[in-house]
């Protein structure tokens, strides 16, 4: 985690997203705003819940790899076609949970410059049950 002085200095990048947080609390989906090298700055209470923490305070501050659980190589893909392309639509990947489960997630994100700084904005969606189905259906094609 990194420390709270650097998180506090890139928080001044989001004011807008700071008074706009509580209109977004209201969306169920996990919404963030993270750096390129994965320092989440914002999210909403979709993402908290998602993630299963109860705080921003705990949860703001660490590494998106603390949560990315597909092998560096697919984030590694991820933040380049953000890049790229300047974002990505239904990304699929799976993250860790605060005790330690392991949920799918559909991301859509974006870079954004905000004061010459590039700052990822993304939405996730909670894809489990979908991915847990195709796994099914799979085995069962594989009969």
């Amino acid at each position: 985690m990194t420390d709270k002085p650097s998180i506090r200095k890139k928080e001044r990048l989001l004011p807008k997203w700071r008074e706009d947080l509580d209109l977004l609390d209201k969306i169920p989906l996990g919404i963030s705003v993270s750096t390129l090298e994965g320092e989440i700055l914002a999210v909403n209470s979709g993402g908290l819940k998602m993630f299963g923490y109860d705080s921003r305070k705990d949860f703001i501050g660490h590494k998106a790899d603390f949560h990315w659980q597909a092998p560096q190589k697919d984030r590694n893909k991820f933040v380049e076609l953000l890049k790229n392309k300047g974002g990505t639509a239904f990304f699929r990947a799976p993250f860790k949970r605060k005790d330690g489960s392991v949920i799918w997630c559909s991301i859509n994100a974006a870079i954004e410059l905000t004061d010459n700084v590039p700052l990822i904005f993304a939405s996730y969606h909670n894809v489990t049950e979908h991915k847990q189905a195709e796994e099914k259906l799979q085995t069962m094609g594989d009969i």
